[in-house]
């Protein structure tokens, strides 16, 4: 088995198990990974760990470069409730491209144009202002690997880049930060909508949006 296609360590995945047929998904973060074995912690801040046993299946879903890679494995050994080694049975499969696969999701959303069109500026900008949580609204947005589509006050010209801050459910770790890029606006009779392109993203808050999306899609 390639190492090359392994989660790799401290990378967060989604845990995906199923016991007496029912599907529990879960994030986890991996603590160290290698061909033979994987060990991982999972998230227990917001959800109970999922009921795990030796030898029951689990598959981890993970992002590789533009891909969600699926890996197979069983339960070698229960460390504690939250921490768990994994046993991978075959080789990790390549799945969908991470931003093809989409789904709709409640979340807290800061949005506001920036000025000019130089992607680093502006992320240098959001990083240097502090925006409190009161100042976010809730919505619901379609949310991929790679963008979103969501309702704004006015229908932004496109390539405006956006401060954008999301409050996804089920993560801890605070809000994520994404410079965005309108493709296009929508002026609907219901209001606007904005199709938005991750300009700037860090890989640890795209693993969360991937995250999120194989959750709502595994409810």
């Amino acid at each position: 088995m390639s190492e090359q296609s392994m989660p790799h360590d401290e990378q967060q995945v989604t845990m995906v198990s199923v016991r007496e047929g029912d599907i529990h998904v879960s994030s986890a973060t991996v603590l160290v990974s290698g061909e033979r074995s994987v060990a991982v912690e999972l998230d227990t801040s917001t959800t109970d760990p999922p009921l795990l046993e030796v030898d029951q299946a689990v598959t981890l879903l993970y992002s590789a470069d533009d891909r969600v890679m699926r890996l197979k494995t069983s339960i070698s050994e229960l460390v504690s409730d939250s921490r768990v080694t994994l046993r991978p049975l075959e080789n990790a499969k390549e799945g969908d491209r991470r931003d093809y696969r989409r789904a709709d999701v409640d979340a807290q959303v800061f949005c506001e144009p920036m000025n000019g069109h130089d992607v680093g500026v502006a992320r240098s900008a959001q990083a240097g202002r502090h925006v409190e949580l009161g100042d976010y609204a809730e919505q619901s947005i379609n949310l991929s690997g790679s963008g979103l589509m969501l309702h704004a006050p006015e229908p932004y010209a496109e390539n405006t880049l956006l401060d954008l801050r999301l409050s996804l459910p089920m993560l801890q770790g605070g809000p994520i930060s994404i410079i965005g890029r309108v493709v296009r606006a929508f002026d609907e009779p219901e209001g606007v909508r904005l199709a938005v392109r991750f300009a700037e993203i860090s890989e640890a808050d795209q693993d969360k949006v991937v995250y999120t999306v194989f959750s709502r899609c595994f409810e």
